[in-house]
């Protein structure tokens, strides 16, 4: 190697993204270059239930009538205090196995969500 010459490359490079043609040369189909909603074979989005009104409420009181927190009824229940404040805010409906248990602990009769 001859040390009188410097080793730095001082040309400028540009990086340049190629673009895509139209044309497609290994025989698959082009993918779609926008986003649209594809059809679910006959099966249509359902929302999840909500609960009501009514359920949240008597959660909520029940658990205020046993002089309970929310964090001492998880405790008791030996769930996260995220999932009685979920059903607290109607973010989430308990499931019927759940809320048999909620009656038991909290001892009262709370509504049951309707199956539609």
């Amino acid at each position: 190697m001859d040390s009188s010459k410097p080793h730095q490359d001082w040309e400028q490079v540009i990086l340049v993204k190629p673009k895509t043609t139209s044309s497609n040369t290994s025989g698959k189909p082009n993918p779609p270059q926008h986003k649209k909603s594809i059809a679910l074979d006959g099966d249509e989005i359902v929302a999840p239930p909500k609960p009501s009104q009514e359920l949240k409420k008597a959660i909520q009181q029940a658990r205020m009538a046993k002089k309970m927190g929310q964090k001492q009824l998880a405790a008791s229940m030996n769930v996260p205090v995220q999932t009685i404040v979920s059903y607290e805010n109607g973010k989430a409906v308990p499931s019927n196995g759940f809320i048999a248990k909620l009656e038991t602990k909290l001892q009262v009769k709370l509504p049951r969500p309707s199956k539609k």
